[in-house]
C-alpha cells in the first residue's frame, strides 16, 4: 500500500506511547461476495425463459449492467475480478444490443406474448 492510500485511510493518531487508527480497505473477496449476492437474486440469470417476460429481462439486464459499472470503479484494473466484471458487462451490452434500440426500448417483436415459441428471445 502506498503512503497516499494510508494517509487517506488514517482516522486518528494517539501519542502517550504511540497509536494509529485507520480504516482498512475492503478485500477483493468481500467485493466479489457482494457482487455474487446481487447476481444470485436476478431471475433473468436462472429462471427458464418460459417463466420470464422479455420486458422484465431487458430491465433486469440494464440494472445488472449499471450495478457492475458501479462496482468496477472500486477495483484495480490488474485484478482478476476486474476482468470478470468487464466480461460480464460486455455480455450484458451484447444482449442489450441484440434486443433493444438505441434508447434501450425493447424491439417491437418481443412484445408478442401470445405464445412462448413466438418469442425471438
Amino acid at each position: 500500500m502506498i503512503f497516499r492510500e494510508i494517509r487517506e485511510r488514517l482516522t486518528g493518531i494517539s501519542c502517550p506511547i504511540f497509536g494509529v487508527s485507520w480504516n482498512p480497505s475492503e478485500t477483493e473477496r468481500t467485493k466479489a461476495i457482494k457482487i455474487i449476492r446481487f447476481l444470485e437474486d436476478r431471475r433473468v440469470l436462472y429462471n427458464p425463459y418460459e417463466q420470464e417476460c422479455p420486458d422484465h429481462c431487458i430491465h433486469s439486464i440494464i440494472e445488472i449492467r449499471h450495478f457492475l459499472t458501479d462496482k468496477i470503479q472500486d477495483i484495480s484494473s490488474e485484478s482478476n475480478l476486474y476482468n470478470y466484471l468487464k466480461a460480464m458487462r460486455i455480455a450484458c451490452r451484447k444482449f442489450l444490443n441484440q434486443y433493444t434500440n438505441k434508447n434501450n426500448k425493447v424491439h417491437f417483436y418481443l412484445h408478442n406474448y401470445d405464445c412462448i415459441s413466438s418469442w425471438k428471445f
